[in-house]
């Protein structure tokens, strides 16, 4: 029955996917926008790595990784909003276009991570209180 109440409430699945899909969407545009990140290109590869390697570490037995998955939501969801809304209250006014399909990218990117973040707390939730 403490199996089947942690299966209930797990959303690491889910949660993987949007991870998996996040990061493929980040390493695709991540060549078209790099005159607009405010960070070395180095950092946003190493993140891309990171947020693979803990999604494939995502499991039901371990809430510390569920935990860990949560936090890189958290972190991934307010990143993303920055600098969508970065660009959007100073858009690089040379390349309207390409500010117009950053803000997207990032729009998106941090509703996916604002997601992870739901399902990751319900998994939290779950796992805690099937204890």
């Amino acid at each position: 029955m403490n199996n089947e109440i942690i299966k209930e409430h797990y959303y690491g699945d889910v949660i993987r996917i949007i991870f998996v899909i996040a990061g493929v969407v980040m390493l695709f545009m991540l060549p078209f926008f790099t005159v607009l990140i405010k960070s070395p290109v180095v950092i946003s590869i190493l993140a891309i790595l990171v947020l693979a390697i803990i999604a494939g570490a995502l499991n039901p037995t371990q809430l510390s990784v569920i935990v860990l998955n949560t936090l890189a939501a958290v972190v991934g969801c307010a990143v993303f909003e920055y600098y969508a809304v970065s660009i959007y209250i100073s858009p690089v006014l040379s390349d309207l276009e390409l500010s117009r399909q950053f803000f997207w990218a990032n729009q998106i990117l941090a509703l996916l991570f604002f997601i992870a973040i739901y399902l990751g707390v319900k998994s939290i939730r779950g796992k805690v209180l099937s204890k």
